[in-house]
C-alpha cells in the first residue's frame, strides 16, 4: 500500500475469520478471537509503502475447555471446537459447494480520515402512537460542527460538540414500509450535511413489527396488519463469498419476491446478513429473519463466553437494526431440538444464552425486533409441530401423505419443504453435458456428490423426490435393459440414470407438492400462519434444495411457490370427498375484481362441462370456490368417491382481471389433473 501524504486512516472489518489479528508495518493494531467482532482501528502513516498483514489462525491452534462437556453432541456439526469458537458454520457442515469461512468475511476496508469528519455511527427510525415517526441518529464528531439532518420531509439544524452524541428528528405521517406483498417497500433518504462541505445519504423506512403468540400461534403483524409470511431459508448466492456480490444478491432477491416470498431467513449454520442483502431486502420488500450464528450445538455457560457473545449480538443487531426488513431475531437454530433428538429432559437444555444474554443484547441493539429464543421453539417439546416454530418436515424426508401438512396443524413452519429438486435443462446441459441414461460415471458421481443431503443420512433428498413422484404418479415399470437408443419408460426410474422423463417426473411434483401444501397452508381457515421453504437457492448444480439453481436460474419449485405465494394467486386444492376447490388468494391493498373461468377434460380428451365465476375482493382475503355445484352438480373429478371408471381427467381454471381493475393485467391459471391421467407424465 502506497501513501504519497502524511495521513490517518481508519482500518475496518465486520469480520474477520476466525481467530484473527491485524498487523501494520509489523505492528498489531486489532485482535479477536471471534469471526463476528468487529476490528477497527485509527492509524497515522508516514509517505512511503506499508504493509497490511492479516493473520487467521486455524482451528486446530484452539483448545478448548475439557469441562463443562456439552450436554449434547450436535449431529449437525461434527467438530467439537465450534461449540466454543464464533465463527461461521458454513463450510464446517459437509455440504457440497461449500468450504470453512477464512480471513475478512465481512469486508476490509482502509479509509483516509478528515479531521472535520462528522460520522453516522447508527441509524434507528420507530412509530409513535399518534402515527409519526422518529428517526434516531448517532453521531460521532472529531471537533464541534453544524450539522442539518433532514427526511421525509422533516428537517432539523444543530450544532454538535466534538465526541459522541445522539439526534432525533420528528417526521409526520411517514409513508410506511411493507412486504411487497401487502404493498410498497418505502424507503425515505436520510440526509445529513455538515457545514456545506460534507453529505452523507442514507435510506431508511417506517414500520411497526409485533408477533401474536395466542394459544400457539405465531402470527406476524406488521404495521398492525397480520401477515402470511411465506420465504426461504437464505443460502449464499456464492457459499465461498458471504459478502456476496451485489449485483447477484440483488438478482436472487428480486427474483424470489417476484415470486411471492415476504421474509428470508439467514440461518445459525450461516453468518449475519451481509449489506448487500440487507439493503435489497429493503428496495424489494422481502422481511428479513436473522438466526444468531448457533446451529444445534450446546452453547456453553462460560461467563466470558457469554460476555463475548452479548457485544457480538448487540453489535450485529443495532447494525442491522437500521434497516426496515429486519423483523425477527432467533437465538439460533436446532439448539433445543437436537437436546430434544438426544434424549435430553427440559430441565437439562435451558440456555443462558439463548433466553437471557442474545435477547437481552437485542433488545438494546434493536428494541422494535420480535424475538424467539430458537428454531424451532414454542411447543412441549419445541419440536411439535401444532405450537409456535417448527421445522416441518413431515411433508418431505419423513415421507408423510400430503394430507399430513393439514392434520399436523402446523402453526409456523420455520423450516420446511425440503426436497432435492433436478434444475432445468439448460443448466444440466452446462454442468453435466453427459448426464443422461448412459451417462458417464464422472456426470453421475458428481450429480450424486452435489445432491442436497444431511450429513450421516444414507439417502439424499432426491430420493424423497422420487418417493413422491411413485405416491402421485404410480410405481415405474418393471426393470428392463433397454437397447443403447431406448430411454428407460415410465414416469420415476428407480435405478441410477437421469432419463429426461425421470427428471421432468421429479420436476413435476416438486412444483405440485409446493403449491399443493402452500396453498393449504395459505387458506383463510387454516391454522398455519407462514412457511419457510429450505432453502433460496442450490449451494452446488445438481438437485438440491433450492427454488432457484446454483446458476441463478428459477427451479421448478419456485414455480410450485409462486402458484401459491404471489402477491394474487389461483389455486385448485383437492377437499377430498367435499370435491375440487378453486382458491383465490389476495394479500394486496388494491381491489381485485375479475372472472374465474373453469372448463373440465373428460377422460377421452374432450371437453366437458364450463362454467364462469365471478371475483370480487375490496383488499386483502380470499375467495373460494367449490367446483362442481358451479359446473351443475357432483362428478367426482377427483376420483375420491370411487364409483367405477373416471369420467373426467382434470380441470382447467382462469383468472381475468376486468380491464379496468387495480389488479388488471396478466391472466392467472392453474390446473387439476387425476394422477394416471393422460398426459401427466409430460407435465
Amino acid at each position: 500500500m502506497e501513501i504519497e501524504a502524511v495521513c490517518t486512516v481508519r482500518l475496518h472489518s465486520n469480520g474477520l475469520a476466525t481467530r484473527s489479528a491485524v498487523h501494520v508495518d509489523g505492528q498489531e493494531t486489532s485482535a479477536s478471537e471471534s469471526a463476528f467482532a468487529a476490528h477497527e482501528a485509527e492509524i497515522d502513516l508516514e509517505p512511503g509503502e506499508h504493509v497490511v498483514a492479516l493473520c487467521c489462525r486455524s482451528l486446530s491452534s484452539m483448545v478448548p475447555p475439557s469441562r463443562p462437556r456439552a450436554r449434547w453432541r450436535s449431529s449437525l456439526v461434527p467438530d467439537r471446537r465450534l461449540r466454543w469458537l464464533r465463527t461461521p458454520l458454513i463450510g464446517r457442515i459437509p455440504w457440497a459447494g461449500t468450504a470453512p469461512v477464512i480471513g475478512p468475511w465481512a469486508g476490509l476496508e482502509m479509509t483516509p480520515i478528515d479531521e472535520h469528519e462528522v460520522r453516522i455511527r447508527h441509524v434507528r427510525t420507530r412509530m409513535l402512537e399518534d402515527g409519526h415517526g422518529v428517526v434516531s441518529i448517532g453521531l460521532s464528531s472529531r471537533e464541534c460542527a453544524v450539522v442539518h439532518v433532514s427526511c421525509a420531509g422533516a428537517a432539523r439544524t444543530l450544532r454538535i460538540g466534538s465526541g459522541e452524541t445522539t439526534a432525533e428528528l420528528r417526521v409526520a405521517d411517514p409513508e410506511l414500509w411493507w412486504p411487497s406483498t401487502h404493498g410498497d417497500p418505502v424507503l425515505h433518504a436520510l440526509v445529513l450535511e455538515v457545514d456545506d462541505r460534507q453529505t452523507e445519504v442514507r435510506r431508511v423506512g417506517f414500520r411497526t413489527i409485533c408477533a401474536e403468540r395466542d394459544h400457539g400461534a405465531f402470527r406476524l403483524m406488521v404495521n398492525g396488519q397480520a401477515v402470511f409470511a411465506r420465504g426461504a431459508v437464505w443460502a449464499p448466492v456464492d457459499p465461498l463469498d458471504l459478502d456476496g456480490s451485489g449485483e447477484g444478491v440483488d438478482q436472487t432477491v428480486r427474483l424470489l419476491v417476484e415470486s411471492g416470498v415476504n421474509l428470508l431467513r439467514v440461518p445459525g449454520t450461516d453468518a449475519y446478513a451481509s449489506p448487500a442483502l440487507m439493503e435489497a431486502c429493503d428496495r424489494h420488500g422481502a422481511m428479513l429473519w436473522q438466526d444468531t450464528p448457533l446451529a444445534s450445538v450446546d452453547p456453553p455457560e462460560d461467563e466470558t463466553w457469554l460476555q463475548d457473545l452479548a457485544a457480538e449480538t448487540e453489535q450485529w443487531a443495532r447494525r442491522l437494526g437500521e434497516h426496515p426488513c429486519l423483523a425477527v431475531w432467533s437465538g439460533g437454530s436446532e439448539n433445543y431440538q437436537q437436546a430434544v433428538l438426544s434424549g435430553r429432559a427440559p430441565q437439562v437444555w435451558t440456555s443462558t444464552a439463548l433466553e437471557t444474554t442474545i435477547p437481552r443484547a437485542v433488545r438494546t441493539g434493536a428494541p422494535d425486533l420480535v424475538y424467539v429464543a430458537n428454531s424451532p421453539m414454542g411447543g412441549a417439546p419445541p419440536t411439535r409441530s401444532d405450537t409456535g416454530l417448527s421445522h416441518y418436515f413431515g411433508v418431505g424426508a419423513y415421507r408423510r401423505p400430503l394430507s399430513d401438512a393439514v392434520t399436523s396443524g402446523v402453526r409456523f413452519a420455520a423450516e420446511c419443504l425440503a426436497f432435492g429438486c433436478p434444475p432445468d435443462p439448460a443448466t444440466i446441459d452446462e454442468a453435466f453435458p453427459d448426464l443422461g441414461a448412459h451417462g458417464s460415471g464422472d456426470s453421475w458421481s458428481r450429480w450424486r456428490r452435489d445432491g442436497a443431503r444431511d450429513p450421516g443420512a444414507s439417502w439424499s433428498f432426491e430420493e424423497i423426490t422420487q418417493h413422491y413422484a411413485r405416491e402421485l404418479l404410480g410405481p415405474p415399470p418393471p426393470r428392463g435393459v433397454p437397447r443403447e437408443d431406448e430411454v428407460p419408460p415410465g414416469p420415476v426410474s428407480d435405478r441410477p440414470v437421469c432419463s429426461p422423463e425421470q427428471l421432468s417426473a421429479e420436476r413435476w411434483t416438486v412444483e405440485h407438492v409446493m403449491t399443493q401444501v402452500l396453498g393449504q397452508w395459505r387458506r383463510a381457515d387454516s391454522s398455519c400462519d407462514g412457511a419457510i421453504v429450505l432453502a433460496s437457492r442450490d449451494l452446488a448444480p445438481g438437485p438440491g434444495w433450492g427454488l432457484i439453481d446454483a446458476h441463478g436460474r428459477p427451479k421448478a419449485g419456485l414455480r410450485g411457490f409462486a402458484a401459491a405465494c404471489a402477491r394474487t394467486a389461483l389455486v385448485l386444492l383437492d377437499h377430498g370427498l367435499d370435491g375440487l376447490h378453486v382458491h383465490v388468494f389476495h394479500d394486496g391493498p388494491e381491489r381485485l375484481r375479475g372472472q374465474v373461468d373453469i372448463t373440465t377434460i373428460t377422460a377421452q380428451g374432450g371437453p366437458g362441462p364450463s362454467a364462469q365465476v365471478g371475483v370480487d375482493l375490496a383488499g386483502p382475503g380470499e375467495q373460494v370456490i367449490p367446483v362442481e355445484p358451479e359446473l351443475g352438480g357432483f362428478l367426482d373429478i377427483t376420483g375420491a368417491w370411487g364409483f367405477g371408471a373416471a369420467a373426467y381427467d382434470g380441470v382447467d381454471v382462469e383468472l381475468v382481471p376486468e380491464a379496468d381493475s387495480e389488479t388488471a393485467g396478466h391472466a392467472l391459471r392453474a390446473s387439476f389433473l387425476r394422477p394416471g391421467a393422460h398426459g401427466i407424465t409430460n407435465r
